[in-house]
Formats: C-alpha cells, structure tokens, sequence
C-alpha cells in the first residue's frame, strides 16, 4: 500500500481515497503496476474532463490493469 501512496502522492485527489480497496483489488501487482493503476485513473480523470481523480478512478485503473495483465500472462509465444 506504500507504494501505490508514493505513485500516487502527487496527484491532485478529491475526497478520500481507499487505497486499501484498491490495493486489495491489485492482488500480484508489482511497483510498475501499481504506477500503471495511477496513470490510467489520471487518465480517467482527463477523460471525464476533470483535473482530479476520485476513488471511483482508481478503482476503474485498478480493474483495467488486472485485465491486461491477465491478457499478458495468456500470450504464448513462438520461438523464431
């Protein structure tokens, strides 16, 4: 949960964020994705046109990169 506050620290919040949900919800991410799960909620937030995120941002971020991380681990790659 530190490393999502530290990822998450400069961005501009508003209300309080359960960064324990969000954390229980990133169950294997490591630090890269946990950066991952602030970028998309800022992104969240760009879309819906607001220059803050909210917990409801979060928890999109957090369900988006569990997909594609999920997506990643079922590539089966040849060999060349």
């Amino acid at each position: 949960m530190q490393i999502l506050k530290i990822h998450a620290e400069p961005m501009a919040k508003h209300g309080d964020i359960d960064y324990e949900a969000v954390v229980k919800l990133s169950d294997g991410f490591n630090g890269a994705d946990l950066r991952n799960v602030c970028t998309e909620a800022g992104l969240f937030a760009i879309r819906a046109e607001r220059d803050y995120v909210l917990q409801d941002d979060f928890m999109k971020a957090v369900r988006k990169v569990g997909e594609n991380k999920a997506l990643e681990s079922k590539l089966d790659y040849q060999k060349v």
